[in-house]
């Protein structure tokens, strides 16, 4: 299905935002180039935006603009993590410390982590998703090492693209699924989701976490 565009006239009015903002944060690669559409119109050429990407892009924006700077806003939309120095070497102990994850989190993981402080992103990022799983109460420990399981098999393709995480249960036993954010699914009347995280803005949500509060070695 093609995508709803929105004019930049329109956007400029709907987001009540200038002309001035939308290009700096566009220099600031806050905005992709390509959802800069230029297209023919009976006025000549004029630039289009794919509508719900773009509004969704500058309600963030507008979320996190006070705590965060522009350059660290342009590094929690990016989603090469490898290569951005704020996320790698992430200390253990600070995310125990400030809260990002929790000694239950800490403790189901520990075969893992004995004696490590040290973790690459992905793992930390793993250890992050497994902390709001457990604080929302909504699985057991053994459908969290489940989970766990299954993100450590497959943490270096989820980090990079936007994926959702769905958990199910049937006559009480638990299945985890990730699937990608764009694709449909459907599930058996007798399946109960019990999570459906989009792993997307939990990445967002654990990149905000560590540019302001640390964590970084």
């Amino acid at each position: 299905m093609e995508q709803e565009l929105i004019s930049k006239k329109d956007l400029l009015h709907e987001a009540d935002i200038s002309y001035g903002q939308l290009y700096r944060w566009k220099r600031k690669q806050l905005i992709p180039e390509e959802w800069f559409i230029r297209k023919s119109t009976f006025t000549g050429q004029e630039t289009f935006f794919p509508r719900e990407k773009i509004l969704e892009r500058i309600e963030k924006i507008k979320q996190h603009k006070d705590d965060l700077s522009l350059d660290n806003l342009a590094q929690l939309f990016t989603k090469k993590v490898d290569e951005e120095p704020h996320f790698q070497n992430i200390s253990l102990s600070h995310l125990l410390s400030s809260e990002m994850i929790s000694q239950a989190t800490q403790d189901l993981c520990q075969l893992e982590l004995t004696n490590v402080d040290i973790l690459p992103y992905p793992q930390a990022f793993t250890l992050f998703v497994i902390e709001e799983i457990l604080s929302s109460g909504s699985c057991s420990l053994e459908e969290a090492k489940l989970i766990l399981t299954l993100l450590r098999d497959q943490e270096e393709g989820f980090i990079h693209k936007p994926f959702a995480l769905f958990v199910t249960r049937k006559l009480g036993v638990a299945t985890a699924i990730l699937l990608h954010q764009h694709d449909e699914v459907y599930f058996d009347s007798a399946s109960k989701i019990i999570t459906n995280l989009s792993l997307d803005e939990l990445q967002e949500r654990f990149k905000q976490k560590l540019l302001t509060h640390g964590g970084i070695s």
